[in-house]
């Protein structure tokens, strides 16, 4: 199987920004901010996460195809009374982005449906675990350094986001877990099977 690969400039930033410190309790979603992609759901784990006492943020970056969609989201943040916890970054710079991640706690997307999840990985590089669904093809490509509820299960994503934000043991297993995995996803490892089958 051939994977798609992360590109070498986001692995040398994530080497350069070992020591930008974390902010301890920021939960980062990047994507295209598309209804599938199931931001209404990591809004109410944040919700859970925050009425568990821990005074968690989310960083939402990337942009919203539908402006419809965002206008539901930004409803749901009011409804649930979260202005002051949610972060509405849209399109960012891939240094900004980049800074994102090294200073995110936990990456968290609960799709409902990825081919397969550029952001986990690029998250990973930077050593920050990963909480996502477990239906589409996040699991197989995050591996250890990922924790994964069903989508939909605000329940689920909020434990999950709980043990990440405030247990350090476990923590740390997991960002270990996806420095290594995040290995396998660089050009010279990614392109040895196709190169295989092209010289076979």
């Amino acid at each position: 199987m051939v994977y798609q690969a992360i590109d070498d400039a986001t692995h040398d930033a994530a080497a350069r920004s070992t020591a930008l410190p974390r902010r301890p309790h920021t939960i980062l979603t990047v994507s295209v901010m598309a209804p599938h992609k199931g931001v209404e759901t990591v809004v109410d784990a944040l919700a859970l996460v925050r009425k568990r006492g821990v005074p968690a943020e989310l960083q939402l970056a990337g942009p919203w195809p539908r402006p419809s969609y965002e206008r539901f989201i930004r409803a749901q943040v009011r409804r649930l009374r979260l202005e002051d916890a949610v972060v509405f970054h849209g399109r960012v710079s891939r240094d900004e982005l980049h800074r994102l991640y090294a200073e995110a706690r936990v990456f968290c997307l609960m799709s409902r449906c990825e081919s397969f999840g550029i952001p986990a990985v690029e998250a990973q590089v930077f050593g920050t675990p990963v909480v996502s669904s477990d239906c589409c093809a996040i699991p197989e490509v995050c591996g250890g350094g990922g924790v994964y509820p069903p989508p939909g299960d605000a329940d689920a994503v909020a434990a999950a986001l709980v043990s990440l934000l405030t247990d350090e043991r476990a923590w740390s297993g997991r960002s270990e877990a996806a420095r290594a995995n995040a290995g396998r996803f660089r050009w010279d490892e990614c392109s040895r099977p196709l190169m295989a089958a092209l010289v076979a």
